[in-house]
């Protein structure tokens, strides 16, 4: 898992420190993508790492970059390091906080930060409000 581990954030590192360097993007046909993808279904599991390296040469890097510095498009928020780290640990520990029971502590620190958030907006005491994981499910909350 360390090893598997480590290479994913030499490969994170890589791209935020190259980020400039590249387009924020790279779009390609759909003739193009099925010559890539298309393949029938594998009847055996695969290495982790052969895995890794197929995304890493033909995934993560045939898209659009929310992370580039002159990505100027849509809705998603940019990413950064420290961002991603919290995002892996986050998935790791598959924290449910929908209710305190699950998640006491995960809870308060979304209590307190939204209460700082309020305060920073200047909104009155009763206000309140949650974290959803974007604007969509923003709007459909």
């Amino acid at each position: 898992m360390r090893e598997l581990g480590y290479r994913v954030v030499d490969h994170l590192v890589e791209h935020f420190d190259r980020a400039k360097d590249r387009p924020a993007a790279r779009v390609f046909d759909r003739a193009s993508m099925e010559a890539l993808f298309r393949e029938p279904i594998p009847e055996t599991g695969r290495d982790a790492h052969g895995v890794l390296d197929r995304v890493m040469a033909d995934v993560l890097y045939h898209a659009m970059f929310a992370t580039h510095p002159r990505f100027f498009a849509w809705v998603p928020s940019p990413a950064n390091f420290i961002g991603s780290l919290a995002g892996a640990l986050v998935e790791g520990f598959s924290t449910f906080s929908g209710t305190w029971m699950e998640a006491s502590a995960p809870s308060m620190v979304e209590l307190v930060t939204i209460d700082w958030l309020r305060q920073l907006m200047g909104m009155p005491v009763a206000s309140g409000g949650l974290f959803t994981s974007g604007g969509s499910m923003a709007n459909l909350t």
